[in-house]
Order: C-alpha cells, then sequence, then structure tokens
C-alpha cells in the first residue's frame, strides 16, 4: 500500500513523542525512592514494563528504514497489518493532541501572527481527516494509550493552563480561517457566517452541519424563485428544471456539454453535500470544510444569477 512519505514522516515524529512520554515515566520512577523501591526489577520484568518503549521504538525504527530504502520521491510502499494500523492511529492522535495543546499556548501569546496559527490549524485539521476518515485508518478503532482517554468526556474544560491538560482532552480554540474565502452572496453571509461565528465562539463544533443545512436550503430556495417553482419541488428536481434538457429554465453556456455540466454540478451538491446533513446528524465535520462548502455554495449562487432565462421556460 502506498502513503505519501510526509504522512510517514507524521508518524516517526508520532512515534519519538511516545517514547519520550513513555521514558518519562520511567526516570519518574527511578527519580521517586518509594516507588522504585516498590517496583522493583523483578516486578518489571515480569510484567514487561518496558515493552511500551520497545514497541514504539521498534515501529518507528521500521518506518524510519522504509523511507531510507524508497527510492519514490513522494510515495512509499508499506504492508501494514491491522493491529499495526490501529496502533498507529492511536499514536498520531495522542501526537495530534500535544499539538493542539502547543497550538492554544502560542495562540495566548501577545502579536501571535493569523498567518502562523492559519498554517497551523490547516495542518492539524490535514492529520485529524486523514487518520478519522481516510483510507485503511476511517474504521481502525483506537487503542487508549493515556488513562484519560479511557475516561473522556464531553463534560466542558475548566479554563486551566493548555499545557497542564492531558493532551486527551486537547481541543483548538476557534481556528483562524474565517477570511480564508470571501462570501459575496448577502443572504448567504447574513445567514450562515453569523452562524457559523456564533457556534465557534460558543464551542459548538457539533454544530457545523446545521450551517452547511442553512447554507443549502439557500441555494434551493434561489433556484425555487429562479425557476419560478409553486410546486414542491426541492433539490435534484429543482437543479433538473433549472439547468437541464434543451429549454432548461437557466441557460448558462451555449455549449449543450457545458449546459450539461452545470446540471450536475447543482446535482451533486444536492445529492451529496445536502442530503447528508439533511438526513443524519455530522458532528465532525471540520470548520475549515464548512467554509470550503459556503465558498462552493457562493459560487454556485452567483452561476444561478448569470445565467439567462430560457424563452420558453414551463414551471409549475
Amino acid at each position: 500500500m502506498a502513503f505519501l512519505r510526509d504522512t510517514l514522516d507524521f508518524f516517526v515524529c508520532a512515534l519519538k513523542y511516545y517514547e519520550e512520554l513513555l521514558s518519562s515515566e520511567v526516570a519518574e520512577i527511578e527519580d521517586d525512592p518509594h516507588l522504585k523501591a516498590f517496583f522493583t526489577e523483578e516486578v518489571r520484568q515480569e510484567i514487561r514494563f518496558d515493552r511500551g518503549q520497545r514497541e514504539a521504538a521498534r515501529t518507528r525504527q521500521w518506518l524510519e528504514d522504509s523511507l531510507a530504502k524508497s527510492t519514490d520521491k513522494f510515495d512509499c510502499d508499506l504492508g501494514l497489518d491491522h493491529g499495526t494500523v490501529r496502533y498507529l492511529k492511536s499514536v498520531g492522535l495522542l501526537y495530534l493532541g500535544v499539538l493542539k495543546q502547543r497550538r492554544n499556548a502560542l495562540s495566548s501569546k501577545p502579536n501571535v501572527t493569523t498567518h502562523l496559527l492559519s498554517a497551523l490549524d490547516r495542518q492539524i485539521t490535514l492529520r485529524e481527516e486523514q487518520l478519522a476518515t481516510q483510507g485503511i485508518f476511517a474504521k481502525a478503532s483506537v487503542l487508549p494509550l493515556l488513562v484519560e482517554q479511557e475516561l473522556l468526556t464531553n463534560v466542558a474544560q475548566e479554563r486551566i493552563d493548555p499545557l497542564g491538560q492531558s493532551v486527551a482532552h486537547a481541543r483548538r480554540p476557534k481556528p483562524v480561517m474565517i477570511d480564508s474565502i470571501e462570501i459575496l452572496d448577502t443572504e448567504l453571509k447574513r445567514r450562515c457566517l453569523d452562524l457559523f461565528n456564533q457556534f465557534e465562539e460558543s464551542g459548538q463544533s457539533e454544530r457545523h452541519d446545521t450551517v452547511v443545512t442553512e447554507a443549502t436550503r439557500i441555494l434551493e430556495h434561489r433556484l425555487r424563485v429562479l425557476t419560478r417553482s409553486t410546486d414542491a419541488a426541492t433539490g435534484a428536481d429543482l437543479a433538473a428544471r433549472a439547468f437541464a434538457g434543451g429549454t432548461p429554465a437557466i441557460r448558462v453556456s451555449d455549449i449543450q456539454g457545458e449546459q450539461d455540466a452545470v446540471h450536475l454540478l447543482y446535482r451533486g451538491v444536492f445529492g451529496f453535500i445536502r442530503n447528508q446533513v439533511h438526513h443524519k446528524l455530522l458532528s465532525d465535520l471540520a470548520p475549515e470544510r464548512v467554509v470550503q462548502i459556503l465558498g462552493l455554495i457562493d459560487y454556485l449562487l452567483y452561476v444561478a444569477h448569470t445565467g439567462a432565462p430560457s424563452e420558453s421556460t414551463n414551471t409549475p
């Protein structure tokens, strides 16, 4: 199976951190005379106390060797069993918790630039999505590497020093990316960006799907108005009425292939983006992705308004 080299580099860094964490625990035992006396060498051998360190070091060394042997500039072929996939996903999520902590601590410093925080947020989101939704990692369950991971609940965290929290509880504050995409449609901006900001400020990231739902409702309503539809048609039916066939309600191109492609574009938005958030609750939508969806819908609203009405439009 082919992996991007930067993905494997990320796992190497994650494993190095986990090794440091395990080594620091050993050092704490050694520095405490009572724990050291209680936790004898015989006991350590019996429970294989160093197993975690050896497993992390062995996995890291294997990844480093594989990267060194690979001649491809961008990809590296690896064979992973399910246990290794679960282990890498777990260590990767643990490491992301550390990075979130450090990002949060950095954000509290004076004069930190939005450019830096945006770049960090972008990379954190990229890795989160990779481990949660992509390829072989999507369905792999997580191994609880920290006690806190087993006890993690949805209780709101107290305001304490970010670096003093368990990495299992690390959360990013409001990402700095709302200005990265300019929303031009007035109604979309008023009804969706305000809602998005409200959820971000209150820490209700699990409600991002509500923003997408509202945006697709606006697109649907706009098509209904432009096609002068008075019936109960929704989504894909409105898209077909607006752009499909020989006499569409909205003609955006004289080239039939382009006109057909526009119809499929709108149909895809309704069939994939709209239907997902309308028929089930999605609590894992990254804020960066929500803004990208708003940007896409903003463009579709623009396209619909720039099209010319067909002379022979028959709509219910």
